[in-house]
């Protein structure tokens, strides 16, 4: 026996390095199998960064291409590739010593004294047709008049010509500017500087406000037309003016009918919570509470609806045998 535990033993001895040199090689195999995967990971990685470059790199090669040639192209529109104008030879250099030469082109008084803009001597002109040499050597015109022959009146001064000025007018008093009365404006202009007539301010017409009672009736003839989007602003303007009238637990009422119409059961549970919480005396009270569970059914609580139909009969004992009827059906259906 003692035999067989050494021959054991002596075999797991043996053993032992096996299995850790097989747990090693499984290791070194998990390893090497991962740095493969990340190998070709980096690899497409890599090969997916080349494709990138090399398409950013053909991009630039034809934004650079576009953009020589639109340069190429501006300045073939201003004129760059257009045949350079010939140059005009320069003017050869006067040699010293040599006289300076005219320009054929400029005006010589001296060879065309006659010529008109030569220069004259003074008191040498001869004095203009129709003009009147006066006593100081000054020449006037005289303007002619194109019916008969000269005017009567005066020279015109040489002074005013350039002006547009003339002289020949006759002559005005000293003191007529001041006596004569101004020139009295055309009726058009009088009329457009006259003032307008300010009209008298317009007072808007303020309608009477309209009295609690007007306002209710109104309000309960839009709930019978059905229109319940107006009928809910109409009571709640009426409750928000009047909100201590004896008609406000009938237009709360009201107002919850306006949401639960429209299946809108959480605004009209509200209303009808506000009339049991506030008026639970009112008449319309019994309703509220019955119309309160519908609006919790319509929630999906049902468990709250039952106990509100069924606090309909112990709360008002004495209500309408018509609700309580109506209740009962209404618990029946509810499953409560």
């Amino acid at each position: 026996m003692t035999r067989l535990r050494r021959a054991f033993l002596a075999a797991f001895v043996m053993l032992v390095p096996t299995f850790a040199h097989a747990q090693d090689a499984a290791e070194l195999l998990v390893r090497v199998n991962r740095l493969e995967s990340q190998l070709r990971q980096m690899s497409g990685q890599i090969e997916q960064l080349q494709f990138e470059n090399r398409r950013l790199l053909d991009q630039l090669t034809k934004f650079q291409q576009d953009v020589e040639f639109r340069f190429q192209d501006a300045q073939g529109g201003k004129g760059g590739s257009a045949a350079p104008a010939q140059r005009a030879p320069a003017p050869a250099a006067p040699q010293p010593g040599a006289a300076p030469q005219r320009r054929s082109d400029v005006f010589d008084p001296s060879a065309q004294p006659d010529a008109p803009g030569a220069p004259r001597a003074l008191g040498s002109t001869q004095p203009t047709p129709g003009a009147v040499v006066g006593a100081a050597g000054t020449t006037a015109i005289m303007v002619p008049d194109q019916d008969s022959g000269p005017r009567g009146g005066g020279p015109m001064d040489l002074s005013a010509v350039g002006r547009g000025v003339p002289s020949a007018q006759p002559a005005m008093p000293q003191g007529a500017l001041q006596d004569a009365p101004p020139p009295a404006p055309p009726a058009a202009a009088a009329a457009a500087a006259a003032p307008a007539p300010v009209a008298p301010p317009q007072v808007a017409a303020v309608a009477p406000r309209k009295t609690a009672r007007e306002e209710y009736e109104e309000a309960v003839g839009l709930a019978q037309m059905r229109r319940w989007s107006e009928a809910e602003m109409a009571f709640r303007s009426f409750l928000k003016s009047y909100p201590k009238d004896p008609n406000a637990p009938n237009a709360t009422f009201q107002l919850g009918e306006t949401y639960l119409r429209r299946e809108m059961h959480a605004d009209a549970a509200e209303q009808y919570l506000k009339i049991y919480q506030t008026w639970p005396k009112s008449a319309v009270a019994p309703e509220a509470l019955y119309k309160l569970g519908l609006s919790l059914k319509g929630l999906k609580q049902k468990d709250q609806a039952c106990g509100t139909f069924a606090e309909v009969g112990r709360r008002y004992p004495n209500a309408a045998p018509g609700l309580k009827a109506t209740v009962d059906r209404e618990m029946k259906r509810t499953g409560c």
